[in-house]
């Protein structure tokens, strides 16, 4: 049986591959998305235990470190990082100059969005999506 390979995008597809071959693509993947989780956590604890727990757009203060994310309710006091030149757009991860503290709400409002308008959203009317 042959194999055909195709490039798209920098990634090598292969019809049909051996069950051996997807185990060897499949591990790498997850050992690296385990690591990139566990730096993002270590990164998140730090930064926001090092600054003070107040959304940057609508000023929500004694935001919590952690909530039950099954309680709709919580979820606004959740403190979040928020990149100011979005990741999507080119934005730093781990640069600390390009993140800000944002409640759950804020961060969910602004999105991809570089240039948010905090003013245009009451916090009232921050609603947590589901």
């Amino acid at each position: 049986m042959h194999s055909i390979l195709r490039l798209k995008r920098n990634r090598v597809y292969v019809e049909e591959p051996h069950v051996q071959s997807l185990a060897s693509l499949v591990l790498p993947e997850k050992e690296l998305a385990d690591r990139e989780i566990s730096e993002w956590l270590e990164f998140r604890l730090k930064f926001l235990n090092s600054h003070e727990l107040t959304c940057h757009y609508c000023s929500k203060a004694n935001l919590k470190l952690e909530v039950d994310i099954t309680k709709k309710a919580e979820l606004k006091e959740l403190a979040t990082i928020d990149h100011v030149i979005p990741i999507s757009k080119g934005g730093d991860m781990y640069d600390e100059n390009n993140c800000v503290v944002a409640c759950f709400p804020c961060n969910q409002k602004k999105g991809d969005r570089e240039n948010f308008n905090p003013g245009r959203y009451r916090r009232e009317d921050t609603e947590v999506q589901a």
